[in-house]
């Protein structure tokens, strides 16, 4: 009797919990505190920042992406580590957002986003644990695929 007690105490608590998260959702604040964080290298902000994918909505999702991408020129093995251990580095739809959104600041400047996403490659270049080259090289081509479209854009150039 006991032990049925428990077992269905154990599924309430479960149960709560399991819709308590679907009502939560990331916001925008939130991930701009973790932004600041993880600009220093904050592994644990990081960390943070890819667990929150499942709780935002699109502009939020896509805030995750700027935060992101832009750890990647200064602390590129903890992204690549960070990346590998979250499991979206199998998200072939996620990869591109993630690291070529380069924010609103350069929404309109085409050459400064080439350069941005440049410096992303050559971060990731950086990186030699053989256990992230496969995702560096994959995330290394994505980013030539963004700088091409980018470059074929009919505005680029005429800034």
């Amino acid at each position: 009797m006991h032990k049925r007690i428990f077992f269905i105490c154990i599924l309430l608590v479960c149960s709560i919990s399991a819709s308590a998260k679907e009502r939560y959702s990331a916001t925008e604040e939130e991930i701009s505190v973790l932004q600041t964080s993880a600009k220093t290298g904050d592994r644990a902000a990081i960390r943070k920042l890819f667990t929150l994918y499942p709780y935002s909505d699109g502009a939020v999702s896509e805030d995750i992406d700027v935060a992101l991408g832009q750890t990647i020129r200064k602390h590129p093995q903890i992204f690549l580590e960070e990346l590998n251990r979250s499991g979206r580095a199998n998200c072939e739809r996620c990869i591109p957002s993630l690291v070529g959104n380069t924010g609103e600041e350069l929404v309109d400047r085409l050459q400064a986003q080439v350069n941005e996403l440049d410096k992303r490659k050559t971060a990731l270049r950086s990186v030699h644990q053989k256990s992230l080259e496969k995702l560096r090289d994959k995330l290394i081509r994505i980013l030539n695929e963004e700088i091409r479209e980018i470059r074929e854009t009919p505005s680029y150039g005429k800034e």
